[in-house]
């Protein structure tokens, strides 16, 4: 079954598009576990984010008996800057692997990011996502970006790569809001090079997901078939409201 239309109605609402992302990782692992040896571990982040003020004031404290033979008032320091900001906790689906080397936790060696409204909607946010997969690469994680968001024409993957001063020439920042792409920062052939290595496919409603790779090292990776997945997720959830 083809891509759905999420920049239209019914898959451009809140429930289908928080449900949809808060079922598609779970079944991302499902796929994974069938492919990956033992000796890798998967970490599953589905939070929504959430809207919250922090407010800072000035308070006395008051003690009798401080030692010094009477009470002591102590009053906080004043901010020498204060201003309004947003909620830092933002909205995050993804899929972590971890393979183990004999650490409490394992290695991180790729992480499957699914874009939400909440990563496009703001410049804070964009800039936030794209610094976070531009960290990733220099760590040598592989980073997964699948973006079903049409309605919000940003293409994150394409600001990811902006970060180090590059660009995909088959993409642009407005033109390509629905992609799915494989990037991973490895040695290059020379010695004391980098270099960032981009798999990435444009998405349109009505045609096919592709199948993508994700790079475990330098030289071994699987398929991940983002086709079935997200079939797996419109069908376990219902959302399908008109079947084809």
């Amino acid at each position: 079954m083809p891509l759905r239309d999420h920049s239209k109605s019914p898959f451009n609402t809140p429930y289908h598009l928080q449900t949809m992302h808060g079922m598609w990782p779970g079944t991302i692992v499902e796929a994974l576990n069938d492919v990956l040896s033992d000796k890798y571990r998967f970490g599953l982040r589905v939070n929504l984010g959430q809207q919250y003020e922090i407010d800072v004031a000035g308070f006395d404290v008051e003690s009798e008996g401080s030692g010094y033979g009477g009470a002591a008032t102590a009053i906080s320091p004043a901010p020498t800057l204060c201003v309004p900001t947003e909620a830092m906790d933002e909205a995050d689906y993804g899929v972590d692997v971890y393979e183990l080397d004999g650490s409490p936790t394992g290695r991180l060696v790729a992480v499957i990011e699914l874009v939400s409204p909440a990563n496009k909607d703001r410049p804070k946010s964009r800039k936030s996502f794209a610094a976070k997969c531009a960290n990733l690469w220099r760590q040598k994680v592989c980073v997964t970006i699948i973006d079903v968001v049409g309605e919000m024409h940003f293409n994150l993957y394409e600001q990811s790569l902006a970060v180090i001063g590059h660009h995909d020439p088959a993409f642009t920042l407005e033109a390509s809001p629905q992609y799915a792409a494989t990037f991973r920062g490895r040695n290059g052939l020379a010695q004391n090079r980098w270099q960032i290595e981009c798999w990435a496919y444009p998405l349109t409603a009505g045609d096919p997901l592709p199948r993508i790779p994700i790079w475990l090292n330098e030289s071994e990776h699987v398929m991940l078939d983002l086709e079935s997945t997200y079939e797996q997720t419109i069908r376990k959830l219902r959302l399908d409201t008109n079947p084809r």
